[in-house]
């Protein structure tokens, strides 16, 4: 009898969405499915997926992604681009408190927000996301990489998703992380590559079809709150766009074997500097699936073909 560990499992295929700060629970996610010694055979991202599962690919050590994660989440060029577009954690609170300078600081903020978003393409420049990517991926490309990776955006000219398996890495990257209205998009080969969580917020089809991948997806979005305040028009139409999202992305996800979905919601998209209280929540939210990827991705000895069935006992 031949020895289980000696038998084909599934292969398996990592799906790692979008959310900015939220995003970082991947980290947690990829540590506890190889301690469980789950391997990773491909690897789809967008945006803070894409960055970490781009580098995770690169190297095969989570653990230096780990740490090179905080070291470009602590970059100054980067870290100006979010703070100017969202408050960290507490701002609005402090604006509230009665605290005069911080309520006229904080609304001057939200205001010039308001108009740049109506007057210029984006509120951070190229560079601010791409200098800090190059400092990460060098000039490293998808040929360098020990585990095959893909990048997804969208191209705003022709509205086509874009699966990127070729090229720079900082680049295929910075299209899959240009956020709209923070980041410029990017503009090649006659497209014009923006986040790629505009159409698809965890990358499942983007996992080749030409194997049988056991797809693992990492939502790390929000669930639609309950809302009442519909006084604008504007509200409306953002809560439009919302609910037809959600019906997206629960139709991609279905796609997938399995999701493990952190709970991440009560972190705004840039509190990047909460990153060890989210990694931790990836890593809690994989304890309870490993047991059941591992179970799912048994290896199992192969059926004979109809040949060995009816004449494999000459070998005997």
């Amino acid at each position: 009898m031949a020895d289980p560990r000696d038998l084909p499992r599934k292969k398996i295929a990592l799906a790692l969405g979008a959310g900015g700060a939220r995003g970082l629970c991947h980290i947690g996610v990829i540590e506890k499915l190889l301690e469980a010694g789950i391997e990773i055979d491909y690897i789809t991202g967008s945006s803070i997926g894409a960055i970490l599962g781009g580098y995770y690919a690169l190297t095969g050590d989570i653990g230096k992604t780990h740490e090179k994660a905080i070291e470009l989440i602590q970059d100054r060029e980067l870290s100006k681009a979010w703070e100017a577009f969202a408050p960290r954690s507490g701002e609005a609170e402090k604006a509230k408190s009665g605290k005069f300078l911080d309520e006229i600081r904080f609304f001057i903020t939200r205001q010039y927000q308001k108009l740049a978003v109506f007057t210029k393409p984006s509120l951070a420049s190229k560079e601010d996301l791409l200098n800090p990517l190059k400092k990460l991926f060098d000039e490293k490309s998808t040929l360098d990489l020990k585990i095959p990776f893909c990048a997804t955006s969208v191209d705003l000219i022709s509205g086509k998703e874009i699966h990127a398996r070729d090229g720079k890495l900082a680049e295929i990257i910075y299209a899959s992380s240009a956020i709209p209205g923070v980041f410029p998009a990017l503009e090649t080969a006659g497209m014009l590559l923006s986040d790629g969580s505009i159409s698809d917020l965890v990358p499942v089809d983007a996992v080749p079809d030409d194997e049988d991948y056991y797809i693992i997806a990492v939502f790390c979005g929000l669930d639609p709150r309950v809302e009442k305040d519909y006084t604008t028009g504007l509200n409306i139409l953002m809560r439009s766009d919302e609910l037809a999202r959600r019906k997206l992305n629960k139709m991609i996800l279905e796609q997938a074997d399995m999701v493990i979905a952190p709970d991440v919601e009560n972190y705004h998209w840039s509190e990047f500097n909460l990153y060890e209280e989210i990694i931790e929540k990836g890593r809690k939210a994989s304890l309870y699936q490993t047991e059941t990827i591992l179970r799912q991705i048994a290896p199992t000895a192969e059926k004979p073909g109809l040949w060995q069935r009816m004449f494999g006992w000459l070998k005997k």
